[in-house]
């Protein structure tokens, strides 16, 4: 638990309020997850995921940490697909790439954007050894 607080307090660190990473826990699993513009992306960040920084783009990243009762919460291998959708526009299907690091497994979606925009999001996750978790969420871009 004690690596999975310090993981988002480093992920809400890099990034704007707007784009505070949000999780699901099931299974004994910890799912993080974080949708933000392109440009706002510190640019150490979007050198490290290999991102271009633009206005036109938005990123998803996706973390799967296994629970643990020592507070260890190790980063895990996982499938991840779903689908995002403009309310303007038809489903996009997802196609994440990993990232891996020192600690962490990345993994990395990216999505067009125009604003202002309202993208929803069904991600299906399954993390190694474990079963099939569906999350939802809902992402509004306001204009600038």
């Amino acid at each position: 638990m004690t690596r999975t607080i310090a993981l988002a307090a480093w992920l809400l660190a890099l990034l704007p309020a707007a784009a505070t990473a949000q999780q699901h826990e099931a299974g004994g699993y910890t799912i993080l997850y974080s949708v933000l513009p392109a440009d706002r992306l510190h640019p150490e960040v979007a050198r490290r995921y290999g991102v271009e920084r633009s206005e036109r783009r938005a990123l998803l990243t996706v973390i799967v940490r296994r629970t643990q009762g020592d507070g260890s919460d190790p980063a895990v291998p996982a499938r991840i697909e779903g689908t995002a959708q403009s309310l303007l526009g038809e489903p996009l299907p997802l196609r994440f790439r990993e990232v891996r690091g020192e600690d962490a497994i990345d993994y990395l979606a990216e999505i067009p954007l125009r604003r202002p925009d309202t993208w929803r999001f069904t991600l299906q996750v399954r993390p190694e050894g474990g079963s099939t978790e569906t999350v939802r969420f809902q992402r509004e871009f306001p204009a600038d």
